[in-house]
Protein backbone atom coordinates (compact mmCIF):
# COMPACT_ATOMS: atom_id res chain seq x y z
CA UNK A 1 0.00 0.00 0.00
CA UNK A 2 1.51 3.64 -0.89
CA UNK A 3 1.39 6.11 1.34
CA UNK A 4 1.17 9.85 0.23
CA UNK A 5 1.20 13.79 2.14
CA UNK A 6 -2.29 15.24 2.20
CA UNK A 7 -4.05 18.22 3.73
CA UNK A 8 -7.56 18.52 5.08
CA UNK A 9 -9.97 20.78 7.26
CA UNK A 10 -11.62 19.40 10.30
CA UNK A 11 -13.61 21.21 13.05
CA UNK A 12 -12.41 24.48 10.96
CA UNK A 13 -9.04 23.49 11.60
CA UNK A 14 -6.40 21.60 9.10
CA UNK A 15 -5.14 18.18 10.27
CA UNK A 16 -2.74 16.36 9.12
CA UNK A 17 -2.79 12.60 8.65
CA UNK A 18 -1.60 9.45 5.64
CA UNK A 19 -3.65 8.15 3.63
CA UNK A 20 -4.19 4.42 3.01
CA UNK A 21 -5.56 3.18 -0.19
CA UNK A 22 -7.55 0.20 0.54
CA UNK A 23 -10.01 -1.53 -2.25
CA UNK A 24 -9.84 1.96 -4.04
CA UNK A 25 -10.96 3.72 -0.91
CA UNK A 26 -9.10 6.49 0.58
CA UNK A 27 -9.49 6.40 4.09
CA UNK A 28 -7.43 8.93 6.63
CA UNK A 29 -5.46 7.93 9.47
CA UNK A 30 -4.66 10.69 11.88
CA UNK A 31 -0.87 10.74 12.38
CA UNK A 32 0.97 12.71 15.10
CA UNK A 33 0.61 16.52 15.51
CA UNK A 34 2.80 19.43 13.73
CA UNK A 35 4.14 22.24 15.91
CA UNK A 36 2.22 25.15 14.60
CA UNK A 37 4.57 27.57 15.67
CA UNK A 38 7.71 26.16 13.87
CA UNK A 39 5.73 25.79 10.63
CA UNK A 40 4.70 29.64 10.96
CA UNK A 41 8.40 30.59 11.25
CA UNK A 42 9.41 28.41 8.64
CA UNK A 43 6.66 29.98 5.87
CA UNK A 44 7.85 33.37 6.93
CA UNK A 45 10.94 33.10 6.28
CA UNK A 46 10.61 31.50 3.10
CA UNK A 47 8.49 34.27 2.19
CA UNK A 48 11.30 36.90 3.62
CA UNK A 49 13.45 35.76 1.39
CA UNK A 50 11.59 35.99 -1.40
CA UNK A 51 10.78 39.69 -0.99
CA UNK A 52 14.86 40.25 -0.11
CA UNK A 53 15.26 38.74 -3.67
CA UNK A 54 13.09 40.81 -5.03
CA UNK A 55 14.11 43.71 -4.06
CA UNK A 56 17.44 42.94 -4.97
CA UNK A 57 16.60 42.45 -8.22
CA UNK A 58 14.91 45.54 -9.04
CA UNK A 59 17.38 47.42 -7.47
CA UNK A 60 19.85 46.37 -9.49
CA UNK A 61 22.76 48.50 -10.98
CA UNK A 62 21.74 49.50 -14.05
CA UNK A 63 25.35 50.91 -16.44
CA UNK A 64 24.58 53.29 -19.26
CA UNK A 65 27.39 55.28 -20.74
CA UNK A 66 27.51 59.06 -21.51
CA UNK A 67 29.87 60.29 -24.57
CA UNK A 68 30.55 62.87 -27.03
CA UNK A 69 32.57 65.34 -27.92
CA UNK A 70 33.97 68.79 -26.61
CA UNK A 71 34.84 71.66 -28.69
CA UNK A 72 34.75 75.41 -28.68
CA UNK A 73 31.81 77.12 -30.89
CA UNK A 74 34.33 77.29 -33.67
CA UNK A 75 34.97 74.09 -34.20
CA UNK A 76 38.22 73.46 -32.19
CA UNK A 77 38.14 70.24 -30.44
CA UNK A 78 39.22 71.14 -26.58
CA UNK A 79 41.41 68.26 -25.30
CA UNK A 80 42.45 67.83 -21.99
CA UNK A 81 39.55 69.34 -20.29
CA UNK A 82 37.99 67.13 -17.16
CA UNK A 83 34.17 66.19 -17.72
CA UNK A 84 32.38 65.30 -14.26
CA UNK A 85 28.83 64.29 -13.19
CA UNK A 86 28.69 64.56 -9.71
CA UNK A 87 25.70 62.36 -8.28
CA UNK A 88 22.35 64.73 -7.47
CA UNK A 89 23.90 68.23 -7.30
CA UNK A 90 27.08 69.96 -7.86
CA UNK A 91 29.67 68.89 -5.81
CA UNK A 92 27.41 65.93 -5.00
CA UNK A 93 28.97 61.95 -4.50
CA UNK A 94 29.80 59.57 -5.63
CA UNK A 95 31.25 61.86 -8.47
CA UNK A 96 32.45 60.54 -12.17
CA UNK A 97 34.85 62.06 -14.27
CA UNK A 98 37.14 61.72 -17.21
CA UNK A 99 39.86 64.31 -19.70
CA UNK A 100 39.05 64.57 -22.97
CA UNK A 101 41.03 63.12 -25.90
CA UNK A 102 43.35 65.05 -28.18
CA UNK A 103 40.06 65.11 -30.41
CA UNK A 104 37.94 66.18 -27.28
CA UNK A 105 36.15 62.68 -27.31
CA UNK A 106 34.96 61.46 -23.98
CA UNK A 107 32.93 58.88 -22.38
CA UNK A 108 31.87 57.95 -19.02
CA UNK A 109 30.25 54.75 -17.65
CA UNK A 110 27.62 55.59 -15.26
CA UNK A 111 24.60 54.39 -13.06
CA UNK A 112 21.20 55.69 -14.25
CA UNK A 113 20.10 58.58 -12.31
CA UNK A 114 20.09 62.99 -12.02
CA UNK A 115 23.63 64.23 -12.24
CA UNK A 116 25.04 67.87 -11.85
CA UNK A 117 27.45 68.20 -15.27
CA UNK A 118 30.86 70.25 -14.70
CA UNK A 119 32.97 70.92 -17.09
CA UNK A 120 36.56 72.44 -16.55
CA UNK A 121 39.27 73.15 -18.94
CA UNK A 122 43.06 73.83 -18.90
CA UNK A 123 42.89 75.60 -22.33
CA UNK A 124 41.76 76.82 -25.51
CA UNK A 125 43.31 75.00 -28.61
CA UNK A 126 44.71 78.39 -29.62
CA UNK A 127 45.04 81.55 -27.10
CA UNK A 128 43.82 82.42 -23.91
CA UNK A 129 41.76 80.40 -21.68
CA UNK A 130 43.25 78.05 -18.70
CA UNK A 131 41.17 77.30 -15.62
CA UNK A 132 37.91 78.25 -16.99
CA UNK A 133 35.17 75.99 -15.59
CA UNK A 134 31.43 75.59 -16.00
CA UNK A 135 29.30 73.71 -13.36
CA UNK A 136 26.17 73.13 -11.95
CA UNK A 137 24.30 71.81 -15.34
CA UNK A 138 21.67 69.46 -14.46
CA UNK A 139 21.33 66.28 -16.62
CA UNK A 140 19.23 63.45 -16.21
CA UNK A 141 20.40 60.20 -17.40
CA UNK A 142 17.93 57.28 -18.31
CA UNK A 143 19.73 55.10 -20.89
CA UNK A 144 23.11 55.32 -22.98
CA UNK A 145 23.46 59.03 -24.10
CA UNK A 146 25.49 60.97 -26.53
CA UNK A 147 25.51 64.68 -25.75
CA UNK A 148 28.48 67.20 -27.84
CA UNK A 149 29.52 70.00 -25.35
CA UNK A 150 30.20 73.43 -27.06
CA UNK A 151 32.43 75.86 -24.77
CA UNK A 152 30.97 79.63 -26.26
CA UNK A 153 34.56 81.50 -27.43
CA UNK A 154 35.29 84.63 -29.06
CA UNK A 155 37.10 84.83 -31.97
CA UNK A 156 39.84 87.57 -31.71
CA UNK A 157 42.03 89.00 -34.19
CA UNK A 158 44.78 91.68 -33.38
CA UNK A 159 45.90 93.84 -36.00
CA UNK A 160 49.70 95.19 -35.15
CA UNK A 161 50.30 98.69 -36.80
CA UNK A 162 53.08 101.08 -37.01
CA UNK A 163 53.26 104.63 -36.11
CA UNK A 164 53.18 104.85 -39.71
CA UNK A 165 50.00 102.80 -40.33
CA UNK A 166 52.06 99.88 -41.47
CA UNK A 167 51.68 96.36 -40.61
CA UNK A 168 54.13 94.84 -38.21
CA UNK A 169 54.64 91.31 -38.77
CA UNK A 170 56.79 89.35 -36.84
CA UNK A 171 55.31 90.98 -33.56
CA UNK A 172 55.14 88.95 -30.06
CA UNK A 173 51.75 89.17 -28.30
CA UNK A 174 51.08 87.94 -25.08
CA UNK A 175 47.80 88.23 -22.51
CA UNK A 176 46.63 88.89 -19.51
CA UNK A 177 43.83 88.00 -19.30
CA UNK A 178 41.96 87.91 -15.89
CA UNK A 179 37.81 89.18 -16.34
CA UNK A 180 35.55 89.29 -13.43
CA UNK A 181 33.12 86.63 -14.50
CA UNK A 182 32.65 84.76 -17.85
CA UNK A 183 29.10 84.69 -19.32
CA UNK A 184 26.59 81.79 -17.92
CA UNK A 185 26.04 79.37 -21.04
CA UNK A 186 24.41 76.55 -21.95
CA UNK A 187 26.53 74.09 -23.45
CA UNK A 188 24.25 72.55 -26.01
CA UNK A 189 21.75 74.07 -27.95
CA UNK A 190 18.54 73.85 -25.81
CA UNK A 191 20.19 72.61 -22.63
CA UNK A 192 20.08 74.11 -19.32
CA UNK A 193 22.30 77.33 -18.64
CA UNK A 194 25.07 76.78 -16.27
CA UNK A 195 24.48 77.83 -12.75
CA UNK A 196 27.92 79.01 -11.90
CA UNK A 197 31.29 79.04 -13.69
CA UNK A 198 34.78 79.88 -12.98
CA UNK A 199 36.83 82.84 -15.04
CA UNK A 200 40.39 82.23 -15.96
CA UNK A 201 43.19 83.78 -14.55
CA UNK A 202 45.78 83.77 -17.63
CA UNK A 203 49.50 85.20 -18.28
CA UNK A 204 50.92 83.69 -21.10
CA UNK A 205 52.03 83.97 -25.27
CA UNK A 206 48.75 84.15 -27.50
CA UNK A 207 51.28 84.20 -30.95
CA UNK A 208 52.88 85.99 -33.34
CA UNK A 209 51.49 88.04 -36.14
CA UNK A 210 52.07 86.83 -39.90
CA UNK A 211 53.05 88.13 -42.67
CA UNK A 212 50.05 90.90 -42.96
CA UNK A 213 50.55 91.72 -38.47
CA UNK A 214 47.79 89.60 -37.73
CA UNK A 215 47.22 87.27 -35.01
CA UNK A 216 43.78 84.98 -34.18
CA UNK A 217 43.01 83.92 -30.91
CA UNK A 218 40.42 82.46 -28.57
CA UNK A 219 39.52 83.63 -25.65
CA UNK A 220 36.02 83.25 -23.09
CA UNK A 221 33.72 86.24 -23.41
CA UNK A 222 33.41 88.44 -20.98
CA UNK A 223 31.28 91.67 -20.25
CA UNK A 224 34.29 93.84 -19.17
CA UNK A 225 37.67 94.98 -19.99
CA UNK A 226 39.84 92.52 -18.86
CA UNK A 227 42.32 91.38 -21.64
CA UNK A 228 45.60 93.27 -21.77
CA UNK A 229 47.36 92.77 -24.46
CA UNK A 230 51.46 93.53 -24.91
CA UNK A 231 52.97 93.50 -28.04
CA UNK A 232 56.55 93.35 -28.71
CA UNK A 233 57.54 94.30 -32.02
CA UNK A 234 60.97 92.05 -33.82
CA UNK A 235 62.94 94.82 -32.33
CA UNK A 236 61.91 97.38 -30.34
CA UNK A 237 60.01 97.95 -26.60
CA UNK A 238 56.64 96.80 -25.44
CA UNK A 239 53.16 98.39 -26.16
CA UNK A 240 49.92 97.95 -24.09
CA UNK A 241 46.43 97.10 -25.26
CA UNK A 242 43.53 97.03 -22.85
CA UNK A 243 40.23 95.62 -24.44
CA UNK A 244 36.94 93.64 -23.43
CA UNK A 245 35.89 90.22 -25.28
CA UNK A 246 33.01 90.14 -26.73
CA UNK A 247 30.64 86.96 -27.37
CA UNK A 248 30.77 86.98 -31.07
CA UNK A 249 34.41 87.71 -33.73
CA UNK A 250 36.16 91.09 -33.14
CA UNK A 251 39.13 92.26 -34.61
CA UNK A 252 40.97 94.54 -32.54
CA UNK A 253 44.21 97.33 -33.95
CA UNK A 254 47.17 97.42 -31.95
CA UNK A 255 48.93 100.69 -32.54
CA UNK A 256 52.82 100.93 -31.60
CA UNK A 257 53.52 104.70 -31.48
CA UNK A 258 57.41 104.13 -31.01
CA UNK A 259 57.87 101.98 -33.75
CA UNK A 260 58.13 102.13 -37.66
CA UNK A 261 58.52 100.30 -40.68
CA UNK A 262 60.30 102.09 -43.76
CA UNK A 263 61.69 100.28 -46.95
CA UNK A 264 65.54 101.15 -47.39
CA UNK A 265 66.39 103.97 -49.75
CA UNK A 266 69.88 102.92 -49.99
CA UNK A 267 72.29 100.34 -51.20
CA UNK A 268 70.82 97.48 -49.69
CA UNK A 269 67.45 96.67 -49.95
CA UNK A 270 64.98 95.32 -47.45
CA UNK A 271 63.00 96.69 -44.57
CA UNK A 272 64.49 99.30 -41.65
CA UNK A 273 62.96 99.70 -38.17
CA UNK A 274 62.85 102.34 -35.53
CA UNK A 275 62.04 101.86 -32.32
CA UNK A 276 61.95 104.63 -29.08
CA UNK A 277 61.08 103.45 -25.66
CA UNK A 278 57.16 102.92 -25.10
CA UNK A 279 56.75 106.28 -23.33
CA UNK A 280 57.87 108.29 -26.59
CA UNK A 281 56.61 108.61 -29.49
CA UNK A 282 58.16 108.30 -33.63
CA UNK A 283 56.84 111.25 -35.67
CA UNK A 284 58.11 112.65 -39.09
CA UNK A 285 59.60 109.14 -39.66
CA UNK A 286 61.09 109.09 -43.32
CA UNK A 287 63.96 107.67 -45.65
CA UNK A 288 65.62 108.96 -48.58
CA UNK A 289 68.25 108.62 -50.85
CA UNK A 290 71.41 110.03 -50.81
CA UNK A 291 73.60 111.18 -53.65
CA UNK A 292 77.07 109.14 -53.64
CA UNK A 293 79.36 111.94 -54.23
CA UNK A 294 78.08 113.77 -51.16
CA UNK A 295 79.06 111.03 -48.51
CA UNK A 296 82.14 111.00 -46.90
CA UNK A 297 85.41 109.50 -48.77
CA UNK A 298 85.09 105.93 -49.34
CA UNK A 299 81.83 105.32 -47.25
CA UNK A 300 78.37 103.75 -49.07
CA UNK A 301 74.75 104.46 -47.17
CA UNK A 302 73.05 101.45 -47.28
CA UNK A 303 69.73 102.51 -46.62
CA UNK A 304 69.96 105.92 -47.38
CA UNK A 305 69.04 109.23 -44.98
CA UNK A 306 66.51 108.23 -41.90
CA UNK A 307 65.12 111.46 -40.80
CA UNK A 308 62.85 111.27 -37.78
CA UNK A 309 61.54 113.08 -34.55
CA UNK A 310 61.29 111.47 -30.87
CA UNK A 311 58.68 113.06 -28.77
CA UNK A 312 57.41 113.30 -25.45
CA UNK A 313 61.02 113.08 -24.47
CA UNK A 314 61.52 114.36 -21.08
CA UNK A 315 63.28 118.04 -21.28
CA UNK A 316 67.28 117.28 -21.08
CA UNK A 317 66.91 113.69 -20.99
CA UNK A 318 68.17 110.75 -23.09
CA UNK A 319 66.60 107.68 -24.95
CA UNK A 320 68.02 105.01 -27.15
CA UNK A 321 66.59 104.35 -30.60
CA UNK A 322 66.75 101.01 -32.21
CA UNK A 323 67.10 100.67 -35.72
CA UNK A 324 67.66 97.51 -37.08
CA UNK A 325 69.11 97.48 -40.85
CA UNK A 326 68.36 94.53 -43.26
CA UNK A 327 71.19 91.99 -43.88
CA UNK A 328 74.12 92.83 -45.51
CA UNK A 329 73.94 96.32 -44.41
CA UNK A 330 77.22 95.90 -42.53
CA UNK A 331 77.52 99.82 -40.87
CA UNK A 332 80.62 100.47 -39.73
CA UNK A 333 79.70 104.28 -38.60
CA UNK A 334 77.23 106.59 -37.82
CA UNK A 335 76.64 109.93 -39.05
CA UNK A 336 73.92 112.55 -38.77
CA UNK A 337 73.23 115.72 -41.22
CA UNK A 338 73.27 118.51 -39.35
CA UNK A 339 72.50 121.85 -40.90
CA UNK A 340 73.75 120.33 -44.36
CA UNK A 341 76.66 118.67 -43.73
CA UNK A 342 77.44 115.30 -41.78
CA UNK A 343 78.92 114.88 -38.92
CA UNK A 344 80.37 111.54 -37.24
CA UNK A 345 78.27 110.75 -33.85
CA UNK A 346 79.22 107.19 -33.66
CA UNK A 347 80.44 107.83 -30.41
CA UNK A 348 77.46 107.96 -29.49
CA UNK A 349 76.43 104.82 -31.12
CA UNK A 350 76.24 101.03 -30.04
CA UNK A 351 77.01 98.85 -33.65
CA UNK A 352 75.67 95.23 -33.49
CA UNK A 353 75.95 93.61 -36.74
CA UNK A 354 73.06 94.82 -38.88
CA UNK A 355 71.33 96.68 -35.35
CA UNK A 356 72.22 100.39 -34.40
CA UNK A 357 71.33 101.53 -30.76
CA UNK A 358 71.48 105.22 -30.79
CA UNK A 359 72.50 107.28 -27.57
CA UNK A 360 70.36 110.42 -28.03
CA UNK A 361 69.94 113.29 -25.33
CA UNK A 362 67.91 116.16 -25.89
CA UNK A 363 69.90 119.40 -26.81
CA UNK A 364 73.38 116.96 -27.03
CA UNK A 365 75.25 115.49 -29.79
CA UNK A 366 71.77 113.59 -31.48
CA UNK A 367 69.78 116.33 -31.33
CA UNK A 368 70.08 118.28 -34.82
CA UNK A 369 67.56 121.26 -32.90
CA UNK A 370 70.55 121.39 -30.07
CA UNK A 371 67.59 122.35 -28.03
CA UNK A 372 66.20 120.93 -24.65
CA UNK A 373 62.59 120.98 -25.58
CA UNK A 374 61.12 117.62 -25.28
CA UNK A 375 61.62 116.65 -28.83
CA UNK A 376 64.72 114.91 -30.62
CA UNK A 377 64.88 116.21 -34.14
CA UNK A 378 66.69 113.04 -35.53
CA UNK A 379 68.50 112.67 -39.01
CA UNK A 380 70.42 109.79 -39.11
CA UNK A 381 72.95 107.70 -41.97
CA UNK A 382 74.21 104.51 -41.28
CA UNK A 383 77.70 104.61 -43.38
CA UNK A 384 79.37 101.37 -44.13
CA UNK A 385 83.28 101.97 -44.76
CA UNK A 386 85.09 98.79 -46.27
CA UNK A 387 88.17 97.20 -44.28
CA UNK A 388 89.94 100.15 -42.99
CA UNK A 389 93.71 100.12 -44.29
CA UNK A 390 96.27 101.51 -41.44
CA UNK A 391 99.49 103.18 -42.86
CA UNK A 392 101.88 103.27 -40.19
CA UNK A 393 104.45 106.44 -41.29
CA UNK A 394 107.89 104.73 -40.93
CA UNK A 395 110.42 106.63 -38.94
CA UNK A 396 113.33 105.52 -41.07
CA UNK A 397 116.88 104.00 -39.69
CA UNK A 398 117.12 105.27 -36.11
CA UNK A 399 120.34 106.07 -34.08
CA UNK A 400 121.00 106.55 -30.31
CA UNK A 401 123.88 106.49 -27.85
CA UNK A 402 124.03 104.26 -25.19
CA UNK A 403 123.11 105.16 -21.50
CA UNK A 404 121.75 108.62 -22.75
CA UNK A 405 117.90 109.47 -23.24
CA UNK A 406 116.84 109.42 -26.32
CA UNK A 407 114.30 112.52 -27.94
CA UNK A 408 110.42 110.83 -27.41
CA UNK A 409 110.07 109.59 -30.96
CA UNK A 410 106.08 109.69 -32.22
CA UNK A 411 104.91 107.56 -34.45
CA UNK A 412 102.64 108.52 -36.84
CA UNK A 413 99.84 106.40 -38.79
CA UNK A 414 96.73 107.05 -41.44
CA UNK A 415 93.45 105.50 -41.35
CA UNK A 416 91.53 105.17 -44.77
CA UNK A 417 88.33 105.11 -42.65
CA UNK A 418 87.58 109.07 -42.00
CA UNK A 419 85.55 107.85 -38.54
CA UNK A 420 87.88 105.44 -37.77
CA UNK A 421 90.88 106.70 -35.16
CA UNK A 422 93.87 104.66 -34.14
CA UNK A 423 92.86 102.95 -31.10
CA UNK A 424 95.98 101.60 -29.69
CA UNK A 425 100.22 101.01 -30.70
CA UNK A 426 102.76 97.99 -30.01
CA UNK A 427 106.50 97.69 -30.99
CA UNK A 428 108.68 95.08 -30.73
CA UNK A 429 112.41 94.78 -31.22
CA UNK A 430 113.02 98.11 -29.37
CA UNK A 431 116.67 98.61 -27.80
CA UNK A 432 116.59 97.83 -24.05
CA UNK A 433 115.51 100.18 -22.06
CA UNK A 434 113.19 102.31 -24.54
CA UNK A 435 109.42 101.19 -24.76
CA UNK A 436 106.23 102.78 -26.17
CA UNK A 437 103.42 104.60 -24.98
CA UNK A 438 100.39 102.17 -26.05
CA UNK A 439 98.27 105.17 -26.62
CA UNK A 440 100.19 107.98 -27.86
CA UNK A 441 102.76 105.53 -30.11
CA UNK A 442 105.58 108.17 -28.35
CA UNK A 443 108.34 105.92 -27.82
CA UNK A 444 111.26 107.20 -25.15
CA UNK A 445 113.47 106.05 -22.28
CA UNK A 446 117.32 105.39 -22.43
CA UNK A 447 118.72 102.68 -24.04
CA UNK A 448 121.00 100.17 -22.33
CA UNK A 449 123.09 97.93 -24.50
CA UNK A 450 124.88 98.63 -27.48
CA UNK A 451 123.92 96.57 -31.20
CA UNK A 452 121.34 97.10 -33.76
CA UNK A 453 117.65 95.85 -33.99
CA UNK A 454 115.03 95.71 -35.93
CA UNK A 455 111.94 97.37 -35.03
CA UNK A 456 107.97 96.90 -35.53
CA UNK A 457 105.20 99.03 -34.82
CA UNK A 458 101.82 97.91 -35.12
CA UNK A 459 98.82 100.34 -34.79
CA UNK A 460 95.04 99.21 -34.44
CA UNK A 461 92.24 101.26 -35.17
CA UNK A 462 88.78 101.58 -33.65
CA UNK A 463 87.45 98.78 -35.49
CA UNK A 464 89.97 96.72 -34.90
CA UNK A 465 92.08 96.82 -37.84
CA UNK A 466 95.64 97.24 -37.84
CA UNK A 467 98.90 98.23 -39.79
CA UNK A 468 102.75 98.12 -39.30
CA UNK A 469 105.38 99.67 -40.08
CA UNK A 470 109.50 98.00 -39.58
CA UNK A 471 113.19 99.85 -39.50
CA UNK A 472 116.04 99.61 -37.84
CA UNK A 473 117.39 101.29 -34.56
CA UNK A 474 121.29 101.11 -34.03
CA UNK A 475 122.56 101.73 -30.35
CA UNK A 476 126.39 102.95 -30.37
Amino acid sequence: MANSFGFSWRGGQRTSGIARRSKGIVRFRRGPSVARAPLLVFVSLFVALGLLAGVQAASATTVVTFQGVLQTSNGDPIASAAITLYTGTYGGTPSYSVSTSATGAFSLAIPIGAYSLAVTGDGLTQGIGPGWSFYGIPLTISADTTQNLTIPVAVITANVVDSLGNPVPGASISGNYNPDSVNKEALWPGGPISSGNVAPNFVGDVGVTDSTGSVTFEALPTSSDNLNLTTTPPSGFPSVLTESVSAGPSTLTIPIPDYAILNSAGTVSGDVSLASPTTTTLSGVSDVAIAPGSLPAGGTAPVGLISDQVLSVPVGGSVDVVLQLPPGSAPTAIYKYINGSYVDVTSIATISGNTVTLHLTDGGLGDEDGTANGVIVDPVVPLHFPPSTVTVTSPGTKTSSVNVAISPLTLKATDSNPSATIASWAATGLPAGLSINATTGVVSGTPTTLGTSTVKVTATDSGGYSGSVSFTWTVN
